[in-house]
């Protein structure tokens, strides 16, 4: 079968949200979204670290290993009040998924 040609023994992270439109934003509150992360590959996912470029925004993750067909939440907090002028935060996350960064983006329409 094809399927023996090439092992598919690796994680992969398949982040179904990664980019969040936010317009007329309320930047007097904190706002908070949910990314599910999802391991469609057939060994564990681990996320080694999650890097941001603004510190208007804390992530909250309960689990950095992500079984096989599994996924978990990555909650998003937004400090409103910190946003500023900004129009564009980015998150990287760095997992063991052949030393791939993938990146999660709010943008900001206001």
């Amino acid at each position: 079968s094809e399927e023996s040609e090439e092992s598919k023994d690796y994680p992969i992270l398949k982040i179904t949200k990664d980019t969040i439109y936010i317009d007329s934003i309320d930047l007097n509150k904190n706002h908070t979204f949910i990314i599910p992360l999802e391991n469609i590959g057939n060994t564990e996912l681990q996320i080694l670290k999650i890097e941001k470029d603004c510190d208007c925004i804390e992530y909250q993750l309960k689990n950095k290993s992500i079984q096989s067909g599994k996924n978990e939440s990555m909650y998003l907090l937004l400090k409103g009040n910190q946003v500023g002028d900004l129009k564009k935060i980015t998150l990287s996350v760095f997992s063991n998924e052949l030393n791939k960064k993938q990146k999660i983006t709010i943008l900001i329409i206001n």
